[in-house]
């Protein structure tokens, strides 16, 4: 059983616009043999998100300096979670 709060880099995650990508990752969820796994993405592309530590409710961003995690680069959680069953391989 996996438990909330690993990070995974998933390899071949495919984006809203049918895009393949690399991912990182959030567990939120500590899931049961039958449960879907929820997850956060996270982006170290800033574009125009704003760089203050924590949350960020007006964003719905969850923000991370470099240096303060395991994350190597400045970092935003989206607030939206990603499902996935318990057949996903990461």
């Amino acid at each position: 059983m996996q438990t909330r709060g690993v990070i995974y880099h998933h390899k071949q995650l495919i984006f809203h616009n049918g895009f393949t990508g690399k991912k990182y990752l959030i567990l939120l969820n500590t899931p049961d043999k039958n449960e879907p796994y929820l997850f956060v993405k996270t982006t170290s592309q800033k574009k125009d998100k704003p760089t203050k530590p924590g949350c960020i409710k007006k964003h719905s961003l969850f923000f991370i300096p470099t240096g303060k995690t395991f994350f190597k680069k400045d970092t935003w959680v989206k607030e939206s979670g990603t499902l996935f069953n318990n057949s996903v391989t990461l």
